[in-house]
């Protein structure tokens, strides 16, 4: 293994830059300020309009007013929420910022479980822009794009949520029918009409963010490279099973103990179901990294498809945990530079 103790250094002796992630993460009034959100390499449309859209999307016009609507998709038990709050958060608190300058009102719509997708406040009109983030229901979004909400001029926006299975770009065969997809990673490449990369941002745990900083800075004080704790934390598919052996199986793992949470808990582990989980994990987890693999993991692929697992990483980082992960594009592993630490040669031994 490439010398993870190469990264224990450099997170002891600059631990308390971890605490600018508030500054780093934030989309807030970068969203839509003089410049737009960028769009990632080969998207095919203007600013304003798409070939799928031929009519304004989210515009700045104290003259005009229209809605905003941020939308997720839910499953049963009603996790998702807790998941996607880096994302959903990040982007009401963002638009909300602007309104009075822009003329429009956010509305935000969170579902409690997955029959509660797509019931609104108030109904989507002509000139208003829906924003859907989430995989689960995403075909129904795209359908009643297509059939009823753009011929109605209402602008569609999804945030998709997963990463692409290389060699096959497309996610959804319906993603060309929306008049935006935004992404949380550069290693996707959507077939859509207008692709903008916009990752998921800041979201404190604590009451503000200077109490959420001072959490981050004893933890980056006390760390003690000789005792470290290593986990992950989400569900081990069949690869990333195989590479979760592999890692078992190195030197540096059999001395430091790797642990895993199961995504939604389980008996010996913490649970993180609510915002309460995840405030007393970053309260009582100490001396801990968070290893981040691939869903794809140890695989070869060209460097430039690897997505970063930002939806995953972003409530971590938040809590100032240090994250090392398996390595990602460049695009990705530069934004989030000195922040995630990265690994070239995660799974194997350094002779």
């Amino acid at each position: 293994m490439v010398s993870l103790r190469r990264g224990l250094l450099y997170v002891v002796l600059f631990g308390l830059a971890l605490s600018i992630c508030s500054n780093i993460f934030e989309v807030n009034r970068q969203l839509w300020g003089n410049s737009p959100l960028p769009e990632v390499p080969n998207a095919r449309a203007s600013l304003e309009s798409t070939k799928t859209c031929c009519f304004k999307g989210i515009r700045c016009d104290p003259d005009d007013s229209y809605n905003i609507f941020v939308i997720q998709s839910e499953r049963k038990d009603g996790r998702l929420k807790l998941m996607y709050a880096p994302i959903t958060q990040s982007l009401v608190t963002g638009l909300q910022s602007r309104e009075e300058e822009c003329g429009y009102t956010t509305i935000k719509v969170l579902p409690e479980t997955k029959s509660d997708i797509f019931k609104y406040p108030v109904m989507p009109r002509s000139g208003d822009v829906i924003i859907y983030v989430g995989t689960l229901n995403s075909t129904t979004f795209m359908n009643r794009c297509r059939t009823q909400m753009i011929p109605n001029r209402t602008y569609c926006i999804w945030y998709q949520v997963e990463p692409r299975e290389w060699p096959n770009a497309s996610l959804s065969p319906l993603e060309d029918s929306v008049c935006e997809v935004w992404e949380y990673t550069r290693g996707n490449t959507p077939k859509a009409p207008l692709v903008r990369y916009v990752p998921p941002g800041f979201l404190p745990t604590e009451a503000d963010e200077t109490t959420n900083d001072q959490l981050v800075m004893r933890r980056a004080q006390s760390m003690n490279p000789a005792t470290l704790q290593w986990y992950f934390i989400g569900r081990l598919g069949p690869i990333r099973q195989k590479c979760w052996d592999k890692l078992q199986s190195l030197k540096y793992f059999r001395k430091h103990e790797l642990k895993k949470i199961p995504q939604g808990g389980a008996k010996g582990y913490p649970k993180v179901y609510t915002m309460e989980d995840w405030r007393n994990l970053g309260r009582n987890l100490k001396n801990v990294i968070f290893l981040n693999i691939h869903q794809a993991c140890n695989r070869d692929q060209p460097l430039e498809t690897k997505p970063l697992e930002t939806v995953r990483l972003a409530q971590l980082l938040s809590l100032g945990f240090t994250v090392i992960s398996e390595e990602a594009n460049s695009l990705d592993s530069e934004l989030y530079k000195d922040i995630v630490l990265v690994e070239k040669d995660i799974f194997h031994e350094k002779k």
